[in-house]
């Protein structure tokens, strides 16, 4: 696209080196107060995914048993609305 080369930067996401570090399931399971059946965690970004609300009504009607943890970051709507909101009748967890 007419960049030079010189200009361009492979960086890959900024993580921690720990990231990698492999955890005992059971033992972070107790720590974060999660139950042993299928777990899905969202996450928006900085500026937000959208739809995280029927995404997630989506994912509790899809499956019988399962548990959602909830990245909101400084969304404080997002984070209002799952507080607020009683028509959840699976974990809901919210970070």
């Amino acid at each position: 696209m007419g960049i030079p080369n010189n200009r361009i930067a492979i960086t890959g996401l900024p993580i921690r080196s720990n990231f990698w570090v492999q955890k005992n399931k059971q033992e972070m399971r107790q720590k974060l107060k999660l139950r042993d059946i299928p777990t899905i965690m969202l996450m928006g970004g900085g500026l937000g995914l959208g739809g995280i609300q029927k995404l997630t009504h989506a994912l509790l009607r899809w499956k019988e048993e399962i548990q959602v943890i909830i990245c909101t970051g400084n969304n404080e709507h997002l984070r209002s609305f799952f507080r607020r909101d009683e028509k959840f009748h699976h974990p809901i967890f919210i970070y």
